[in-house]
C-alpha cells in the first residue's frame, strides 16, 4: 500500500473496525471498541491536526514508549529463540534497554507523549 505515513493511523483504525465487526478484536488500536469508535476517531483527528501543525517529522512519529526504562525511542528488532518451529523469530524491543514492554505509537497516550517531547525540544 502506498499510503502516506501521516495517514496510516486512519488506515489502521479502518482495519480494526472491520476486525471488531467480524472477529471482536483489534490488531493496531487496543483502546478502540465499536462503542467508542466515534470519539476515538475524533481524538485521532485532533492528534493528527496537532502533529501536522508542529510539522512532526516521520522519525518522531515512529517512536514507541518503553514501559521498562520510561523512554520514547524508535524500537529495534531482536532475535528470540525457542525449542519449536520457528526456532528463531524477531520481536520488537526498546532501542535503549532491550525490553519488549513497548507501547506502540498507535496508542493515543504515546502520541501525546511524542508531541509533548517534540514541542519541549523544539521551542
Amino acid at each position: 500500500s502506498e499510503y502516506d505515513y501521516r495517514y496510516m493511523a486512519f488506515y489502521d483504525i479502518e482495519e480494526d473496525l472491520d476486525y471488531l465487526t467480524n472477529f471482536n478484536t483489534t490488531i493496531f488500536n487496543c483502546g478502540l471498541t465499536l462503542e467508542n469508535s466515534k470519539n476515538y476517531i475524533l481524538e485521532e483527528f485532533r492528534l493528527f491536526v496537532e502533529m501536522e501543525r508542529v510539522s512532526l517529522p516521520e522519525n518522531e512519529r515512529k517512536k514507541c514508549y518503553c514501559e521498562s526504562c520510561k523512554k520514547l525511542n524508535i524500537p529495534i528488532t531482536k532475535n528470540k529463540y525457542q525449542l519449536k518451529k520457528p526456532f528463531r523469530f524477531l520481536v520488537w524491543s526498546c532501542g535503549f534497554c532491550g525490553s519488549e514492554k513497548l507501547k506502540f505509537n498507535g496508542d493515543h497516550q504515546v502520541k501525546k507523549m511524542i508531541l509533548s517531547e517534540y514541542k519541549k525540544n523544539n521551542t
